[in-house]
């Protein structure tokens, strides 16, 4: 936790000696964290997932190596590669082989951050961290999360579509298959959304100040709810994104150009729509100082969206990550949310994380 603190205080305020301190406290912590992880037990379990789950985050976005952001690949994995990431999977699958006493919030914490991570390197969820009932989801979460599940399966299964077509292989899902499967987890989310409770919705509100995307916004009952539903956006753009990507390589084929044409169109629709309902989202996480406040039915807001707090701003950085980098997006959305995720990375301290998009490495 000094680490990280260190790295975020020098990134902000451009200060060498802090960063350099940063790098002195995360090696001396990866030494203690080592010798730990010899003798783990249900002693000491919970502050080794806390630990090498910081010491990931850490060294994502607060390595200093300048290869890992001029060599990306589509799933970024010069830099969530990172092995951290997979000794949390270690720490967290031993505890639940070995029975021992559950930290709820815990585990479940750092699964959701594991299964984002998969979506990101285009890895499915390992089989044994793949039903969310286990780590205590329930309800609307547990579905979405099943959900989620099934898309990152997809995402590694679609990366086959970046390869020029002398790379492919026969063993490879055929674009047609992929695009089928998109489709039926596009209306899976579409379900989802459909079934939530009047407490999950939002209400819209007209914006007169400068800085929003089109003069709308939409409010939310609490911030969990805000990025429950901006998670929910950015996968599902995701997921049309593959859609549209896998008939794109069907449509190659001239007897089917004509076919798959309509189905591209809306795979293009949904991904506007998709990224303007994120747009309208998120100056709630910027505008407000406390829990957000339900809006009137003809309210009118004049509120500014220069600023967020750190806290929101980790709730932000996942689905912005993944909208800004996925394709097909319009342009005008596209460097709005890239503006508003270079606020995000500045109150975060997270240089690579700004660095990412810039490269334009990583694609969804």
């Amino acid at each position: 936790m000094s680490a990280f603190s260190h790295a975020v205080f020098g990134r902000v305020m451009q200060s060498d000696k802090s960063i350099e301190e940063a790098e002195r406290t995360f090696a001396q912590g990866v030494e203690r964290v080592q010798h730990e992880i010899l003798k783990v037990s249900q002693n000491n379990i919970d502050e080794l997932l806390l630990a090498t789950m910081l010491m990931a985050d850490y060294e994502t976005f607060h390595s200093e190596n300048e290869d890992s952001l001029t060599d990306l690949d589509v799933t970024g994995s010069r830099i969530w590669g990172n092995s951290y990431y997979d000794v949390t999977a270690g720490l967290l699958r031993q505890r639940q082989h070995k029975k021992w006493t559950l930290n709820t919030s815990l585990n479940r914490a750092v699964r959701r951050k594991l299964v984002r991570v998969c979506i990101i390197r285009g890895v499915s969820v390992p089989e044994w961290l793949r039903d969310g009932s286990q780590f205590d989801e329930e309800d609307h979460v547990l579905t979405l999360d099943s959900i989620m599940i099934r898309v990152a399966a997809l995402r590694e299964r679609s990366l086959c579509l970046f390869l020029p077509k002398s790379a492919r292989f026969s063993s490879q899902p055929h674009p047609g298959d992929l695009a089928t499967e998109a489709r039926a987890l596009d209306a899976a989310l579409e379900s989802w959304s459909a079934a939530l409770p009047e407490d999950w919705k939002y209400t819209t509100r007209s914006v007169l100040a400068t800085g929003f995307f089109d003069g709308m916004i939409y409010e939310y009952t609490t911030y969990g709810h805000a990025a429950i539903w901006c998670r929910y956006y950015a996968i599902r753009m995701v997921v049309n994104g593959i859609r549209n990507r896998a008939l794109s390589v069907v449509a190659r084929c001239s007897s089917q150009m004509l076919s798959v044409a309509p189905e591209q169109d809306i795979c293009l629709q949904k991904i506007e729509s998709l990224a303007t309902d994120l747009c309208r989202s998120i100056p709630t996480f910027f505008t407000a100082m406390g829990a957000p406040v339900a809006a009137e039915s003809t309210g009118i807001s004049t509120a500014s969206i220069s600023q967020i707090t750190p806290k929101l701003a980790t709730l932000l950085a996942w689905p912005l990550l993944l909208a800004v980098n996925t394709d097909f997006v319009p342009q005008s959305q596209v460097q709005w949310l890239k503006s508003k995720f270079e606020s995000i990375a500045n109150a975060l301290g997270d240089g690579n994380l700004g660095a990412v998009t810039e490269q334009g490495g990583l694609r969804f």
